[in-house]
């Protein structure tokens, strides 16, 4: 009989995806929207092995899309899935997680202490608001009209000063021990029977970011492309041991002057002078397959599906994090009319608004 051999990522795959976790929790973490009580809807499961299935979407498009809008659930965007206590944005880029202890997903009677980084448990918040609202006064306000801040007080925006009514979370929000969240596709999965999720409070990545050409035009502007294009590798030292440089462009893509500019800077401030850690995923990403965090469908603890932040550092393939050098931003500009063969061909909006940011991507290994 034979026998399935495990395959292991090799180091490029391995440094496309850290450099893809950097990009998106660190230097993009100032571009996240929020959306306030979106409701929430049963998807109808028609396959007779998920008739126990209770999954909910919220809004998977906009209503004035005009095909330019941003999406929650466009390609390279999601639900966010870290809380921002969790990115340390700007002070220690060589650790830019904080680690919570926890045990490992791996071990299966959850005894060894193990150090990871947590799912997410303020960015998403699934309420259950009945018809007939058990406070005196939410039974007459629209709720469209309310304000939820991060404590889960409730707030009336109605004219220039905020009316506090009370505490929201205290009395509707269900614990996330009762569902999933598939942040890819922006759904709440059930996990108790008992419980009718109504609304959902959550944030949204705006920017998309993509690590192929082939998905540039899978969502609308702005996006970010990652494009690892070339290497090269060399000794650095008597003795074993190589360099290995990544040629890497982030090509942006915005709606605006002033978005691309805001864009443009941020990528460039996050890259020069600073490293990122090399994950060894040695269990996956942090997400599943399905947009779930990886390992809550076995336990809903979320101390007991934490995300290994195994270097390669730490397992001696490589010595440090990678690092970022000659670093370097330049406008992309396209002439408005562009002829081939006198064929006329005019830009494309998604070419309108374009910058690249190019860089070298450098790892050091002892073998």
């Amino acid at each position: 009989m034979a026998t399935f051999e495990g395959y292991e990522m090799r180091s490029l795959r391995k440094e496309d995806l850290s450099l893809y976790y950097y990009l998106k929790h660190v230097a993009l973490f100032e571009f996240i929207e929020r959306e306030d009580l979106a409701p929430l809807n049963r998807l109808e499961v028609v396959e007779s092995c998920e008739t126990n299935s209770r999954i909910y979407e919220t809004l998977v498009e906009w209503c004035d899309n005009d095909g330019f809008t941003p999406d929650p659930t466009e390609r390279g965007r999601g639900w966010v899935y870290l809380d921002s206590g969790a990115v340390i944005s700007g002070t220690n880029q060589c650790a830019p997680y904080y680690i919570v202890a926890g045990s490992d997903v791996a071990n299966t009677d959850y005894t060894n202490t193990y150090g990871g980084i947590p799912e997410q448990s303020e960015r998403v918040k699934v309420y259950s608001i009945p018809a007939q609202a058990n406070v005196d006064w939410l039974q007459s306000i629209d709720i469209e009209s309310l304000f939820i801040d991060d404590e889960g007080n409730a707030f009336l925006i109605d004219g220039t000063q905020p009316l506090l009514l009370g505490n929201f979370d205290a009395t509707y929000r269900i614990s996330d021990n009762e569902y999933m969240i598939d942040y890819l596709d922006g759904r709440v999965v059930m996990i108790s029977g008992t419980t009718v999720p109504t609304h959902v409070t959550y944030h949204w990545n705006y920017v998309s970011l993509v690590d192929e050409w082939a998905a540039v035009e899978a969502s609308a502007p702005p996006v970010v492309v990652i494009d690892m294009h070339g290497t090269d590798k060399a000794g650095y030292q008597l003795g074993a041991g190589k360099r290995a440089v990544r040629k890497v462009d982030l090509h942006v893509f915005a709606t605006n002057p002033a978005e691309r500019n805001d864009i443009v800077e941020e990528l460039y401030n996050a890259l020069f002078n600073k490293s990122a850690p090399l994950y060894n995923f040695p269990l996956g990403t942090m997400l599943d397959y399905d947009g779930t965090w990886l390992g809550r469908k076995t336990t809903m603890n979320k101390l007991t599906s934490l995300f290994n932040r195994q270097t390669l550092n730490d397992t001696g393939v490589i010595i440090g994090n990678m690092e970022f050098e000659n670093v370097t931003a330049r406008h992309v500009s396209l002439p408005l009319l562009m002829t081939r063969d006198r064929n006329e061909v005019l830009l494309s909006d998604l070419n309108a608004y374009r910058s690249k940011v190019s860089f070298d991507l450098v790892t050091y290994t002892n073998s």
